[in-house]
């Protein structure tokens, strides 16, 4: 990471946000996971867009967790849903690195501009012919959660 644009410069960070919600247990989330929803609106206000051509969930890949995370998504984009993806389904929960994996996932889509699939899921639309805009979800212990919205340089 660095200030500015150079020649180097693989992507841009556009805009970020985050969230937290109360919750009964550390490790459980909310039905519409309300703290996605927060740091996803916070990154999309930031960065000044209504939508993003992607997403890498964080989907740790438990069923009321990526529900949750799909819930949230469908909320706040509805119609004009972006396509979804995840990494877990390749590297497994790496934990604290699992943010991290996702924004080099963002990065190397959009340099080589091509959408990674996870096959386990279907997205009911077409590929942008360009992707210009990925927003990476990453969530934490205790109700916490991140977006960070990378762009091409």
């Amino acid at each position: 990471m660095e200030k500015g644009i150079s020649a180097r410069t693989l992507a841009v960070i556009k805009g970020y946000g985050f969230g937290s919600e109360i919750i009964s247990h550390n490790s459980s989330i909310t039905q519409n996971a309300n703290s996605i929803q927060k740091a996803m609106k916070m990154a999309l206000k930031k960065a000044a867009i209504k939508t993003v051509d992607a997403i890498i969930m964080h989907a740790p890949g438990t069923v009321k967790g990526d529900v949750a995370e799909k819930n949230a998504i469908d909320i706040l984009f509805k119609e004009k849903q972006p396509l979804l993806t995840s990494n877990k389904w390749m590297v497994g929960h790496t934990f604290a690195a699992s943010g991290m994996l996702s924004i080099e996932m963002a990065i190397y889509m959009l340099q080589h501009n091509k959408f990674i699939e996870n096959p386990f899921y279907s997205n009911p639309r077409d590929l942008p012919s360009t992707l210009k805009t990925v927003l990476v979800n990453a969530v934490g212990f205790g109700g916490n959660a991140v977006s960070i919205i990378l762009c091409r340089p």
